[in-house]
């Protein structure tokens, strides 16, 4: 109920059949998943496969019982989030099953309790050798915590302007991937189901005649910013069947990218993403995604005159007049 408070937009709750269907009837907007079984075990691993491949989030430990089938199920789970990098909140038995096993965890982190058999506990934790919290999180938590989009990271509290989730339909090589890379770096959030995007954000849409602008940069900080990573007919289909985001059409830019280079208008995900970061005037988060390409940091070079025209301007009309004047003196030129 908090996460819903605080604007999460999809909120999914997995507990025991009986404790699900009574957590479903506080709120219509909680999704339920109901675990066989009095408590959770290694087998309940498979139904929440999908959740937590796709979840922004994961809070774990609420109610979770100190079962040794719920521990070594909570191990898994933590060494799951771990593989994706997924941001995870540890709570009450979360804690106590953490404290038993772990020595390291690779993944972001918070925990969250404040009892002095809870300290007692994190304490443990710091005498394995666990750093990547400060001790002095355990009176100050809360309130950095609710830093909206913010990230526990190696003692560091990271707070992204933009929140920026990306549609993936798992139709290219997991290895090569650039979304799934931004994601193992915690830069964007994956989903792999359309209605995972967040209604009412900017969606990038090259078959929408609006162009994107600095106009968007309130909504972009109120709803995020999306895109698609798919192919071209799946992408209409897309746009063609739902009304829920502000579709934006990305002006005149050349790709940077190794399979387009110089190409116009044949950006990649991540460079899609870039640049409407960079037009709204979120330059940093823009360079921190290229950042992590070794081709990345040459998109800017190679745009910056447009990229800096279209910041400037003042709505999508004078997008589009800075687009057109750009192309007419390369075409006078030639």
């Amino acid at each position: 109920m908090a996460a819903l408070r605080a604007g999460v937009d999809v909120v999914s709750v997995a507990a025991p059949e009986k404790t699900a269907t009574a957590i479903s009837s506080m709120s219509p907007a909680l999704i339920t998943v109901k675990l066989k079984g009095k408590h959770l075990n290694s087998s309940n691993l498979v139904a929440l496969k999908e959740y937590l491949e796709s979840a922004t989030a994961v809070v774990l430990g609420p109610g979770l019982g100190l079962h040794s089938e719920t521990r070594e199920a909570t191990k898994e789970i933590i060494e799951q989030l771990e593989k994706t990098r997924t941001p995870l909140l540890l709570d009450a038995d979360g804690l106590k099953a953490f404290a038993e096993f772990r020595k390291k965890v690779d993944c972001p982190l918070v925990l969250r309790e404040r009892s002095s058999m809870a300290q007692q506990e994190i304490l443990l934790l710091l005498k394995k050798g666990i750093t990547c919290f400060p001790q002095t999180f355990l009176n100050g938590f809360l309130m950095s915590w609710m830093i909206p989009c913010a990230i526990w990271r190696c003692g560091r509290i990271s707070v992204r302007s933009v929140s920026v989730t990306v549609y993936h339909a798992k139709q290219c090589d997991p290895k090569k991937c650039s979304t799934l890379k931004l994601k193992r770096h915690n830069l964007v959030r994956v989903v792999h189901r359309v209605r995972g995007l967040p209604r009412g954000a900017v969606i990038l849409d090259p078959f929408t005649p609006k162009a994107f602008s600095p106009a968007d940069r309130e909504r972009l900080k109120k709803r995020g910013l999306s895109a698609l990573d798919c192919s071209w007919v799946h992408a209409k289909e897309v746009f063609d069947v739902s009304s829920h985001w502000t579709p934006r059409c990305l002006p005149y830019l050349v790709a940077a990218n190794p399979v387009n280079y110089g190409k116009p208008t044949k950006l990649s995900t991540v460079e899609a993403l870039a640049a409407a970061l960079y037009i709204a005037g979120f330059r940093e988060q823009a360079e921190e995604l290229l950042s992590k390409f070794k081709w990345g940091p040459q998109f800017i070079i190679l745009n910056e005159e447009l990229l800096e025209g279209y910041a400037q301007a003042k709505d999508s009309a004078g997008v589009v007049e800075v687009q057109k004047e750009y192309v007419n003196q390369s075409c006078n030129a030639k």
